[in-house]
């Protein structure tokens, strides 16, 4: 059981840190948003904007919080980030019908 939660801390870890970086390069570098791969690796199938940049890099954060809270065993702030998620997911799902709505 050693190594799966040996993995599941490394990827909790790789999606916080690819979180933090994406909403770093997100404020600081939005030219970046303007490459296909950036675009894609940021906001898949989003529009490629500021704000969804901004929700799918706290997305990474969130999710990667999660687990690594969760693995840890800190039942209450996981169940509070996981809230969160929730609610994060909610607003991503209703931006993504609503831009499939302008198309």
């Amino acid at each position: 059981m050693d190594i799966l939660e040996n993995i599941v801390i490394g990827n909790a870890v790789f999606l916080i840190g690819f979180g933090i970086i994406a909403l770093a390069t997100t404020w600081l570098a939005p030219n970046l948003i303007e490459k296909r791969f950036f675009r894609w690796m940021l906001v898949g199938r989003l529009p490629p904007n500021r704000a969804n940049c901004f929700l799918m890099a706290l997305w990474a954060v969130l999710l990667g919080s999660y687990f690594l809270l969760s693995i840890t065993e800190q039942r209450l702030a996981s169940f509070i980030v996981l809230g969160a998620w929730a609610l994060l997911a909610a607003i991503l799902m209703k931006r993504r019908v609503k831009s499939r709505a302008k198309v």
